[in-house]
């Protein structure tokens, strides 16, 4: 825990009342009490970056500059994810690309750092073998930092040294010279996935048209009960009718009876 006058910059209760406040307004994301020490750590480094004394300045700051506000919500996102996590989610879809063999859209919302849509589209390859599978993967997230780290395709080798062997020789080029100790991801699969920057909290999203399946996992558990309901519903009018909905181990959405059914451990399929 830090204490109040150890602290680098004065913190109030104030102060974190408006940051969860514009948080909510940016994002959507309902920052809980408990996060405080987190969001004191986060936002600290920006303080630093821009020579600031307070928590006040920079504030003021993040409500006048919208290039803070990216800077602000990039700071306060928690990004957690793997390759193929939770892989029971990425079997059915190599099922559902088997069983209906014609061009299918994927959306991969809150793609974090991009292991889920490269994890996406290796599993379209392996299952349509080939490596022009007929598969395009929207990847999306509201962090621009964790985008540009995603379109590198540039992993540290401890993230994918527990992979098969053959995913790892079939999928990744080793990193040699400057590149040692990193793996990177073959341009084919990279060719699948375009990345796009989406607030989920927004009205509307621009997307390129209808989606066969959709993975949202653990990325609306930070949103009140209200607005996720809403962003599912608002996700759902960009799902086709037999089209996979993908959400996180700790999600339930079976109260929506008369739009989903469901189809497997946290699987469901429009009606």
């Amino acid at each position: 825990m830090i204490i109040e006058n150890e602290r680098e910059f004065i913190f109030t209760d104030e102060n974190f009342t408006q940051v969860r406040q514009l948080m909510f307004k940016f994002s959507g994301v309902n920052i809980s009490e408990a996060k405080r020490n987190m969001v004191y750590s986060r936002l600290s480094k920006r303080l630093r970056d821009l020579s600031l004394q307070d928590f006040s300045h920079y504030l003021k700051q993040v409500k006048q500059s919208s290039r803070e506000q990216a800077h602000f919500v990039n700071a306060l996102t928690t990004n957690l994810t793997a390759f193929f996590r939770e892989q029971h989610h990425f079997s059915a879809v190599e099922q559902y690309l088997e069983k209906h063999n014609r061009s299918i859209n994927i959306w991969s919302a809150g793609c974090s750092s991009g292991e889920e849509p490269y994890s996406l589209a290796i599993t379209a390859i392996k299952a349509r073998n080939s490596f022009s599978p007929k598969v395009r993967i929207l990847a999306s997230d509201i962090n621009s930092e964790v985008l540009r780290f995603a379109k590198k395709g540039v992993y540290n080798l401890e993230d994918v040294d527990k992979l098969p062997s053959t995913i790892k020789q079939s999928f990744f080029f080793k990193g040699k010279k400057k590149q040692i100790g990193k793996a990177k991801i073959i341009p084919d699969v990279k060719g699948i996935v375009a990345f796009k920057n989406i607030n989920l909290f927004s009205a509307e999203w621009q997307l390129p048209g209808m989606f066969d399946i959709i993975f949202c996992r653990n990325v609306l558990i930070y949103f009140k009960p209200k607005e996720k309901e809403r962003i599912i519903r608002q996700m759902l009018t960009h799902l086709k009718t037999g089209g996979l909905l993908v959400v996180g181990h700790s999600e339930n959405y079976s109260h929506l009876t008369q739009e989903l059914i469901s189809v497997g451990q946290t699987i469901y399929q429009k009606r």
